[in-house]
């Protein structure tokens, strides 16, 4: 199955103590690149998030959105640490009198400061962490859904390219006697033009023939070709990754190439730049793969 990298999941989830909403969004990368907002209720499960993303979502850029309402008082409440912030106030206050400050803002500063605030463990933090855990996975799974969805499309447009490149290929098969019969004729022509019947070596003629044949003899490369286009198409019904399917379609422009340097002909050219054309297509729609 053939998913594609980009994608979007979201799920709503509650319990007696918390409403939480988890929204999903992936877009084309080569790693994992997960980004996370999360409220302060759910700031002590992050590594958790982290974790089942890192499992489940494998790559792409990765927008985490988790968005909690607290439901039950307890959650909520909050306190001051008096000994951390009587530390902070006495070295303030020193600190503000040797150089002649303002003690108008000490209060707001003191408890904008690291740790000062305190959010108390909570006997219910398992329950808490089940529902966001819960929400996190309902919202890949709709990930997972949308991106199969957009992979099915893909998937054929890729099939289809494929194809339109091994329809090119079997014509530019077709077309090999023909360019060897050109070629024969044009030395012929050479031969006819700039030699009498005397100086004429049909023996020679032939040498030349079968030395232009075995230079820009492509039959290798169509092989190779075909194979490597057969693969592709196996690997888009199969797992279908997308950095596998990248390295063939790689390998498929080389011997692209090579059958264009070597052809010498114009109807394979032009051939050729057809097949181009639907392989750069590949390329481009396979950076969509997961």
């Amino acid at each position: 199955m053939v998913y594609s990298m980009t994608g979007f999941g979201s799920s709503t989830k509650e319990n007696n103590l918390v409403k939480v909403d988890v929204e999903i969004k992936s877009l084309n990368s080569k790693f994992l690149d997960l980004n996370i907002r999360l409220p302060k209720v759910a700031q002590p499960f992050e590594m958790d998030f982290r974790n089942v993303v890192n499992q489940r979502v494998k790559r792409g850029k990765i927008m985490l959105n988790i968005n909690a309402t607290v439901l039950n008082t307890s959650l909520a409440k909050r306190g001051i640490n008096r000994e951390l912030f009587l530390a902070y106030k006495n070295d303030l206050e020193k600190l503000a009198d040797e150089n002649a400050l303002q003690k108008d803002d000490l209060l707001q500063i003191i408890l904008s400061l690291p740790d000062v605030i305190e959010t108390p463990e909570n006997e219910s933090d398992d329950d808490v962490k089940e529902v966001f855990l819960s929400a996190l996975s309902e919202a890949i799974d709709a990930l997972d859904t949308f991106r199969l969805q957009e992979g099915e499309t893909l998937s054929k447009e890729l099939a289809q390219y494929a194809k339109n490149i091994l329809n090119k290929l079997r014509e530019v098969d077709a077309n090999k006697q023909l360019r060897v019969d050109k070629m024969r004729k044009k030395l012929q022509d050479l031969l006819d033009k700039h030699l009498t019947n005397e100086q004429k070596d049909t023996g020679r003629l032939e040498q030349e023939v079968v030395f232009y044949i075995e230079r820009f003899d492509i039959t290798e490369e169509i092989v190779r070709l075909e194979g490597h286009i057969n693969y592709f198409l196996k690997e888009l019904g199969g797992e279908g990754s997308g950095k596998k399917l990248g390295f063939i379609a790689q390998e498929m422009g080389r011997e692209i190439n090579t059958i264009g340097s070597k052809a010498n002909d114009e109807q394979i050219q032009h051939l050729v730049v057809h097949m181009k054309d639907d392989l750069e297509k590949i390329k481009e729609q396979v950076l969509n793969i997961l």
